[in-house]
């Protein structure tokens, strides 16, 4: 890892929500995030349990 994050005491489960609303998008939403439409917003996030709003701060990085 950089040396940027180094000194940063993250926890290892801080990631477990991005990680599961990647997985929980298809091939195509992974490389084209432009196709995640509301529907597909909302699917991604019952299917990672997390919220749209958690999956639109997602999108928006």
């Amino acid at each position: 890892m950089g040396k940027a994050i180094k000194g940063l005491d993250i926890p290892d489960d801080a990631f477990k929500g991005i990680e599961a609303m990647i997985n929980s998008m298809t091939p195509e939403e992974r490389r084209d995030p432009e196709l995640i439409n509301g529907s597909r917003r909302q699917r991604i996030a019952s299917g990672s349990g997390t919220t749209v709003t958690e999956v639109n701060k997602l999108l928006k990085q």
